[in-house]
């Protein structure tokens, strides 16, 4: 038996000095519902009405989250609309519950308009607040929606930005990699660079992901010029990431141009870095290029590879040519191909 079932069995067969009222009924109601027992939590809060005890926000809160948890939104959309028939005013809590399971459920209409009344009754949404409809937004794939959203939460005048930095993110790092997705899907680079910038300043993780959803939209949209101002601090990671992005796509005299500009920004290009050039190379059989850059690795004291002989490998298959010209390099022997 529940222990919430068991102290209200005791307190009304007067076992304890007290008798019920609507904080222990709301206390029990509340621990019934997070131990799933929903349908026995509206049962005592039926219970508490017929005994002319008058619920309060709490205990309204607590079930209509009960009913959220295990999907029943019938109800508790009946329980919202009884709760402002009966003079009970929701807080920020109740609508936070109601708008998180109608995104979750993908009504966002709903959810917009839930928002709305929220706004008209005076309660100021907060960061879980927003936070959900983001998330919501993403999940109905609305991504245009989120990415406006987010950047209408940004330029705000009302200190909420403020209240982000003081409380906490306003989005998770996977929402704000979603919303980037949408918004270069769309065309619209300039948000995504605003957005993306925000969340290099702001409290948001920048990982690996939102490097590879960034730059791989940049690519996409043929912006990536002058791609090492966007960073804050263009490490090696993100450059390499991005000529990775350039070869993908075939476009190798801007990734060759973007490891000279690498080189210019002071920031050393390593084995990754040159490999991915030299795989590049390799697929457009441009063979010159591939002993350009061997040279030049090899000029920069780093330590040829597995991926790098790879590359050696496939370039003598295409022409054997070059083997004598590799045979030439300081600390990489090349033995002759197999007969």
């Amino acid at each position: 038996m529940s222990a919430a079932v068991r102290i209200y069995g005791e307190t009304v067969n007067g076992n304890r000095a007290c008798k019920p009222n609507v904080i222990i009924y709301g206390i029990i109601i509340g621990s019934l519902c997070k131990e799933g027992m929903v349908e026995k939590a509206r049962e005592l809060f039926l219970e508490m009405k017929s005994q002319g005890i008058s619920s309060d926000v709490v205990v309204c809160s607590s079930l209509l989250h009960g009913f959220c948890c295990i999907g029943n939104l019938k109800e508790a959309k009946r329980l919202f609309l009884e709760m402002l028939d009966q003079g009970v005013n929701p807080n920020v809590a109740t609508f936070n519950v109601l708008i998180d399971t109608l995104c979750k459920m993908e009504k966002l209409e709903e959810a917009n308009q839930s928002l709305d009344l929220m706004i008209q009754r005076g309660i100021n949404p907060d960061i879980f607040t927003y936070n959900t409809l983001l998330d919501g937004y993403c999940l109905a794939g609305k991504l245009d929606m989120a990415g406006n959203l987010f950047v209408s939460l940004q330029s705000k005048e009302n200190g909420l930005d403020v209240e982000m930095k003081g409380k906490g993110i306003i989005a998770t790092t996977i929402t704000c990699n979603t919303i980037l997705t949408g918004l270069f899907q769309a065309g619209k680079v300039d948000e995504a660079r605003e957005l993306f910038g925000k969340m290099q300043f702001d409290v948001i993780v920048v990982d690996s992901c939102t490097y590879n959803v960034f730059v791989d939209g940049l690519c996409k949209n043929g912006c990536l010029k002058g791609i090492g101002t966007v960073f804050l601090k263009p490490t090696v990671v993100i450059y390499s990431i991005m000529i990775h992005f350039l070869c993908k796509e075939g476009q190798l005299e801007k990734a060759n141009d973007l490891l000279i500009e690498m080189e210019e920004n002071g920031c050393a290009p390593n084995v990754v870095t040159f490999n991915t050039l030299l795989h590049g190379f390799s697929q457009k059989n441009d063979t010159e290029k591939i002993v350009q850059r061997l040279h030049k690795m090899l000029e920069k004291n780093l330590s040829p590879d597995a991926s790098t002989a790879a590359a050696v490998v496939d370039l003598l298959s295409k022409d054997e040519a070059y083997l004598e010209t590799l045979k030439l390099l300081p600390t990489f022997p090349v033995q002759d191909p197999p007969k």
